[in-house]
C-alpha cells in the first residue's frame, strides 16, 4: 500500500507577497505537491509582481489557481482543498504567505506523519490546524478566521509550546516548527481593524466571544451597520481609506460614536495617527476614549478620565457600570 502523499497549500494575493514567496517555495521539494490560490484585483488576473512567476517556477506537481479577490478568506482556501488534486487519506499542511516551516521540522515530516498514522493522529496544531489529514467532505469555513471543517475524526496533536516561542526584530519563531515573519503592528492593531471592515468576519466573535453571544450579536450588529454607513457616508472601505478620513479631524457624528465603542479603532487611531508607542496603548487599552481625546486632546488618558464615556455605553448595552 503507497503512502500518503503530503501537499502544501495556501492562499497568497497578487501584489506585495513576492519576497514572502521567495522564501515559502523553498519548502515545496519537501511536499509531494504544491496548490496555491492566487488572489486578484482585476478581472483578467494580470495585475501581480511576481507572484505567479515564483510559483510556476517551483511547483513541479500541484497546480496554482487564480481567483478575484473578496475578501472572503475561506473561498480561496477551499478552492485549493478541492480542486480534484488531493484524495481522500492524503495530508495537507496549510500555511500562509508570511510564513516559513523550518528546514529541521521538513525533514523529519515523513516520520513524523508515519507516526501519526500508526498513532491514529488526524490533525496537528499550533493554535489551528496546520497538518491534517484530508478526506472529500472538507471545506475552509468561516472569515476572516477560517479552519477546514470537518476535520477526521482521530487523535489530535498539539505542539504548540508556549516555552518555545521567541520574537525577534523580523517575527516570531514557533519553537522548532515555523518562523512566522509577523509585523507586530499589523497581528496587535490593523488587521482587526482591516477586518471589521470587511462585508462578512467573524472578528466580533474574535474580539467578544469571552463575553458570550448576546455580546458578540450587538457588536456585530453595530459592525454591519456602520460598515454600510461608512462606505456609503463617508467612503470608508479599508485601512486607507479610514486613515485618510481620521487624518481630516472633522469627524461625522455617528463616526465619533462608533469609534468609541469599537478598541480596534481607538488603537488604529492611536498608533497610526497619534503615533502612541505599542506598549503605551497596550498600557491603557481599555479605557482610553476617543470622545475625551476630541475634546481635551488628551493623548495620556487615566481611568478616572475614561470611566464617565464607558458607562455611558455600558448603560445603552445593559451592562454592569464601572
Amino acid at each position: 500500500m503507497s503512502k500518503p502523499k503530503i501537499w502544501i497549500c495556501g492562499q497568497v494575493a497578487s501584489h506585495g507577497q513576492a519576497e514572502n514567496m521567495r522564501q515559502v517555495v523553498k519548502s515545496f521539494p519537501y511536499f509531494d505537491g504544491a496548490i496555491w490560490t492566487v488572489n486578484f484585483n482585476n478581472d483578467n488576473y494580470s495585475d501581480h509582481d511576481g507572484v505567479i512567476d515564483i510559483l510556476k517556477a517551483a511547483i513541479i506537481k500541484g497546480d496554482i489557481l487564480r481567483t478575484r479577490w473578496v475578501a472572503l478568506h475561506n473561498i480561496g482556501m477551499t478552492m485549493f482543498l478541492q480542486c480534484g488534486l488531493i484524495k481522500n487519506g492524503d495530508w495537507v499542511m496549510v500555511i500562509d504567505a508570511q510564513e516559513d516551516v523550518k528546514e529541521t521540522w521538513l525533514k523529519g515530516m515523513r516520520d513524523r506523519v508515519d507516526g501519526y498514522e500508526k498513532d491514529g493522529i488526524t490533525t496537528m496544531f499550533w493554535g489551528r490546524p496546520y497538518l491534517f489529514k484530508y478526506f472529500d467532505q472538507m471545506t475552509f469555513q468561516g472569515t476572516t478566521h477560517c479552519w477546514p471543517y470537518p476535520l477526521l475524526d482521530g487523535k489530535q496533536a498539539n505542539i504548540q509550546d508556549e516555552s518555545a516561542v521567541i520574537y525577534d526584530a523580523g517575527g516570531v519563531h514557533f519553537g522548532g516548527f515555523l518562523y512566522n515573519k509577523k509585523n507586530l503592528d499589523d497581528t496587535t492593531f490593523y488587521h482587526a481593524t482591516k477586518y471589521f471592515l470587511y462585508k462578512v468576519g467573524n472578528e466580533s466573535q474574535n474580539q467578544y466571544g469571552k463575553f458570550g453571544s448576546k455580546v458578540v450579536l450587538h457588536h456585530e450588529n453595530m459592525r454591519q451597520v456602520f460598515r454600510r454607513y461608512a462606505e456609503e457616508k463617508l467612503g470608508i472601505t479599508d485601512l486607507a481609506s479610514l486613515e485618510d478620513y481620521f487624518r481630516k479631524e472633522d469627524y461625522d457624528k455617528i463616526f465619533i460614536e462608533y469609534v468609541e465603542t469599537e478598541n480596534v479603532f481607538k488603537d488604529f487611531f492611536r498608533r497610526k495617527i497619534l503615533n502612541q508607542s505599542r506598549e503605551d496603548i497596550l498600557r491603557n487599552r481599555y479605557n482610553w476614549s476617543f470622545t475625551y481625546y476630541l475634546k481635551t486632546k488628551s493623548v495620556d488618558q487615566t481611568l478616572s478620565n475614561y470611566i464617565g464615556v464607558r458607562n455611558q455605553y455600558n448603560k445603552q448595552l445593559g451592562l454592569p457600570m464601572e
